[in-house]
């Protein structure tokens, strides 16, 4: 551990403990906020890879993290945004969205960087660690997700229109 300091984590804003381990390698998150992403993930109720409450929190936690432009920062910011609109604008469950959101990565060459509004979410990955049990989690995991969606609302019809032409193909 580096020390008993927080500093804020560049992604979602969150105050976080600054300590020594490895970060994700091309999110925008630092250590002590990628470590609180891995224990809430790892929580028995959530190692079901396949469940929405788990891919709404990656989905989430990468929107809110998109890192710097880059191809592959422009292509998991893209398809993580393509779940949270399947799941907020369409309704449907993530985890029926494998094809879907296949569907629409076929056309990954139409993404383009996004560039991340100032104000990612008031919710964070910290917000939904402190939560107690699963219902609330899950109530947590909801709230943040639609806020992170919300932030990210100005390309919403660009968003739409990847997954328009995604199902052309």
């Amino acid at each position: 551990m580096k020390s008993n300091k927080f500093i804020k984590c560049p992604g979602c804003k969150a105050m976080v403990m600054d300590i020594e381990l490895p970060a994700h390698r091309y999110l925008g998150t630092i250590p002590g906020c990628w470590n609180i992403y891995r224990k809430v993930i790892s929580q028995d109720n959530l190692k079901d890879e396949s469940t929405s409450i788990r891919q709404l929190i990656v989905a989430a936690y990468f929107a809110q993290h998109p890192g710097k432009e880059s191809v592959i920062t422009t292509q998991s910011l893209a398809i993580h945004l393509i779940r949270l609109y399947f799941f907020f604008e369409l309704n449907q469950s993530l985890d029926k969205l494998t094809l879907e959101t296949q569907k629409a990565f076929t056309n990954s060459s139409d993404y383009h960087w996004l560039t991340p509004p100032s104000n990612l979410g008031r919710v964070t990955i910290v917000d939904v660690f402190k939560s107690s049990n699963t219902e609330v989690l899950e109530d947590k995991v909801l709230v943040w997700a639609e806020t992170t969606w919300h932030a990210w609302s100005k390309y919403h019809p660009i968003i739409k229109r990847w997954i328009n032409n995604g199902e052309k193909n």
